[in-house]
């Protein structure tokens, strides 16, 4: 496998293009009337509009949690928006929900972490 490309469902491709970009830098790749691609880095990230929604978890392994997390927050607006934590096995973690109530969790890792 190459890359996994994670997909979320959102019922405003506008609103969520916006949250997405100013909130974690992601830039858009690709827009149709149904669909949304995003990009950060090595990232891609899939927004696809629906009716039936269902929130959704999408969790993502980074290196500096800093550099992913909102831009421009102060702490206090950051415990208003997410958690910042440590989970169970120890990583640093922040989680937050998108406007359509999707959980986005950026989990720190270190690049000697064991993958087979």
């Amino acid at each position: 496998m190459i890359q996994a490309v994670p997909s979320l469902p959102i019922t405003d491709l506008s609103l969520s293009l916006l949250f997405y970009k100013e909130q974690f830098g992601f830039r858009l790749i690709r827009r149709t009337d149904t669909f949304l691609l995003l990009k950060k880095g090595q990232v891609y990230l899939r927004l696809y509009k629906t009716h039936i929604h269902t929130p959704m978890y999408c969790g993502f392994f980074v290196l500096d949690i800093h550099e992913h997390m909102p831009k421009d927050c102060s702490l206090k607006q950051l415990k208003s928006i997410g958690k910042l934590a440590i989970n169970q096995l120890g990583e640093l973690s922040f989680t937050l929900k998108d406007p359509d109530g999707n959980t986005l969790e950026m989990i720190e890792t270190s690049v000697n972490s064991n993958d087979s």
